[in-house]
């Protein structure tokens, strides 16, 4: 129930976010450390150049022009590329382990044979 609260309210946030974003150009100036961990320059619409650091499941090569999404009050705070994985990688990730969670439950229910574990009562009959 924790994890499927946690998806929902990452959702909400991801969409707020997506919805109230301002949208620029910006281009990828640096690998940190792999294509995996990015440096990300963008000019805001108030003339303020931002440079960030652009992590997680996203695959960008120096000098790949991308599309930022920013605070168009703050555009330092918290600006994002705008790809699936950087922008709902926290909402997939919770319902995820939501889906997980309840196939496990489920057939723990109904296949008991076939998901048990040292602590089920059908090891403690037998």
């Amino acid at each position: 129930c924790l994890m499927l609260t946690l998806a929902v309210f990452a959702a909400i946030n991801d969409y707020e976010y997506i919805q109230n974003s301002a949208r620029a150009h910006g281009i990828v100036i640096k690998q940190n450390h792999g294509k995996h961990h990015v440096e990300i320059k963008f000019t805001a619409a108030s003339g303020e150049v931002v440079q960030y650091p652009q992590n997680g499941d996203i695959s960008y090569e120096a000098g790949d022009e991308v599309t930022v999404l920013y605070d168009p009050k703050e555009p330092s705070r918290h600006p994002s590329t705008d790809g699936i994985r950087a922008l709902w990688g926290s909402t997939i990730f919770f319902s995820f382990l939501t889906l997980g969670a309840l196939i496990v439950s489920l057939g723990s229910i109904f296949f008991p044979k076939y998901f048990t574990g040292p602590f089920s009562r059908s090891r403690k009959e037998e």
